[in-house]
């Protein structure tokens, strides 16, 4: 019954405002925390929310929140997302955008480690338990009410909302609304050479595309029909949202190879 009313209501924001109220209706009435992650997992899981595990990753589940090195702000190029999610509610209408992926606390990486952060992490601002708690149905609703929130992230942002909460902003240090009000707030780090634009539906080079943004950024791609895509930015910034170049190593997902990448225009 639960799946089916994830399947019924995961195409518009609105329906996902009524799953995540359905969902602490079920933890209330059936006091079942085990049950409750999975109809969780399994709402990322159908929305495409949920990504596998770098074999260069180490995430420290369970950290205090607030103790980290340094941010990431990360930006997904819409485009290349919906290729490999054209399932997704968040590609009705995909736009030529980098759109916000989320503010993620990070950690120095080492020599065995170049994704090393926390997660799921305890003791946040506004959780009533040492437990990492879960979004608020009414920070959801206040957020998709926010015009200038809604231009910056996917058409539909719920799934990914209560995904970055739950795994990044509980160790960000900050309260829920302030957590989600930064994805704005820090957007202004979110800078590119202009000419950029001009290669939105062409391929160019890796160190080429890398001379069109700050020093303080790094690069995620993606493999779709033997072509190598531009997925992801990583902004690397302090916790005012200055610019930070004391981690030269980080990688977030698929590197990109030192060859041609294309920049999809569309679906």
């Amino acid at each position: 019954m639960c799946i089916n009313f994830a399947k019924k209501y995961r195409k518009t924001a609105e329906g996902y405002v009524k799953m995540i109220s359905f969902l602490i209706l079920m933890e209330n009435k059936e006091n079942n925390v085990n049950g409750l992650r999975f109809l969780f997992m399994s709402f990322l899981f159908l929305s495409g929310s949920v990504f596998s595990h770098d074999k260069w990753e180490e995430e420290s589940i369970g950290a205090k929140s607030s103790e980290y090195d340094y941010l990431v702000y990360a930006v997904t190029w819409q485009p290349t997302f919906c290729i490999l999610n054209n399932d997704s509610p968040s590609c009705v209408n995909p736009k030529p955008i980098f759109t916000t992926h989320g503010i993620w606390p990070y950690f120095f990486s080492n020599s065995d480690f170049q994704n090393r952060h926390p997660s799921y992490c305890t003791d946040s601002i506004g959780c009533t338990s040492s437990k990492p708690c879960k979004i608020d149905s009414s920070v959801l609703s206040h957020m998709l009410n926010d015009t200038d929130f809604k231009n910056i992230t996917t058409e539909n942002p719920v799934p990914l909302m209560m995904h970055e909460w739950e795994k990044h902003g509980t160790c960000y240090g900050k309260g829920q609304h302030s957590y989600f009000s930064d994805f704005k707030l820090m957007r202004e780090v979110v800078i590119y050479d202009d000419s950029f634009k001009e290669y939105i539906g062409k391929s160019i080079d890796f160190n080429e595309l890398k001379s069109l943004f700050p020093k303080n950024t790094s690069f995620r791609c993606a493999i779709k029909d033997g072509r190598q895509l531009l997925f992801e930015v990583h902004y690397l910034i302090d916790a005012d949202g200055g610019e930070f170049h004391f981690e030269k190593n980080l990688q977030i997902g698929e590197p990109c190879k030192n060859s041609e990448i294309l920049i999809p225009s569309g679906v």
